[in-house]
């Protein structure tokens, strides 16, 4: 279907003049006002939410194990780039329009971008569900086995991967369209088929296949020796060895907790995902529908959001996140009130 059925089209030409519907002037309709509208919110609330979850982890240190908070906060960095630009890019190219001077470029920036801040969110929680993976099944060797310097590579390894297919989202394929069209084109009816779009819904399901099985193994083995070590008494640890077996338990504990919150962000991250990749992987097929602008428009609007959810995740399942965030709000209040009363006393004296 036309997006643009049913809607008043304004043109706004170089001139300054109205027109109807050529390609040398913004494009303005009630539709793209709309959609414009609620990208513009999701990147408020991305950009508000994600600057939010880098103070409180900043400033409070123990909010979750060293690498979960490591892992974190480098997923808010990157959702929150991906509001500056997969948002912000999109908004600019909804109301500049197609045919424009540098909108090629634009389009190209904003596709490279989002490809690679999506792929990017999906390594991240990956990697996250795999540390938690070998805290709880390898307790005694976990901080032999994960270390900073480790993190920071394994990082650095991720963005090289999301960075390369970013990339190759600049590379086109068979077109479907008349033209080779712009993903953040909404007005179009089809799309020029990515050779990028195999490898990120690729990395998409393998990232979804082994977060699962990984969280499933977790919440087994935790559940298990939860249940097992509430019958260990502290009276009953005597020796050194008992000492080191208490330790891993409450490696364990701790593991399970922070895996609450890991297992709803990753589950919140898929759910977003999901309709994305079904719409995205119907450009595989010539005759299929699916991808019309508007379930285009509602599968990224969708996707995007979830950039800022997380925000919401850590409060309401980590209680040290709450609060981190009640002590930080708070202090800043204090901070301004001292600060006021300074600048009233100097005032007066």
């Amino acid at each position: 279907m036309a997006t643009t059925e049913g809607y008043t089209n304004v043109t706004l030409s170089a001139g300054g003049g109205a027109g109807g519907g050529g390609g040398s002037g913004l494009n303005i309709t009630a539709l793209s006002i709309t959609q414009a509208t609620l990208l513009g919110i999701c990147s408020l609330m991305i950009v508000i939410s994600n600057t939010f979850i880098l103070v409180i982890l900043y400033k409070v240190k123990n909010c979750f194990e060293d690498m979960q908070q490591f892992a974190f906060k480098a997923l808010a960095v990157t959702d929150f780039l991906t509001g500056i630009f997969c948002c912000g890019l999109t908004i600019i190219a909804i109301i500049y329009g197609a045919g424009q001077p540098f909108s090629s470029v634009m389009c190209a920036i904003r596709g490279a971008a989002c490809t690679g801040l999506t792929n990017l969110s999906a390594l991240l929680i990956a990697c996250a569900c795999f540390d938690r993976f070998i805290a709880v099944i390898f307790p005694l060797r976990y901080f032999n086995l994960v270390t900073m310097k480790r993190a920071r590579i394994v990082l650095l390894v991720v963005c090289t991967i999301a960075a390369s297919n970013g990339a190759l989202s600049l590379l086109r394929g068979r077109t479907v369209a008349k033209n080779n069209l712009c993903l953040s084109d909404f007005s179009s009816e089809r799309l020029a088929f990515r050779p990028s779009l195999v490898t990120s819904l690729l990395i998409f399901s393998t990232t979804l296949l082994l977060t699962s099985i990984s969280n499933i193994k977790v919440m087994l083995v935790a559940s298990g020796q939860s249940k097992r070590s509430a019958n260990v008494a502290p009276s009953d640890i005597t020796n050194e060895s008992d000492t080191t077996q208490k330790n891993a338990i409450q490696t364990r504990r701790g593991s399970l907790k922070a895996l609450r919150v890991l297992i709803v962000t990753t589950i919140a991250f898929f759910i977003a995902i999901f309709p994305w990749s079904i719409v995205s992987g119907s450009q595989f097929s010539q005759k299929t529908s699916i991808a019309t602008p508007m379930a285009r428009y509602v599968s990224s609007l969708l996707l995007m959001s979830n950039s800022w959810v997380n925000a919401l995740i850590f409060a309401t399942f980590n209680k040290r996140f709450r609060k981190a965030a009640k002590r930080v709000v708070f202090r800043a209040q204090l901070d301004g009130e001292s600060t006021i009363l300074e600048h009233t006393l100097t005032s007066d004296a």
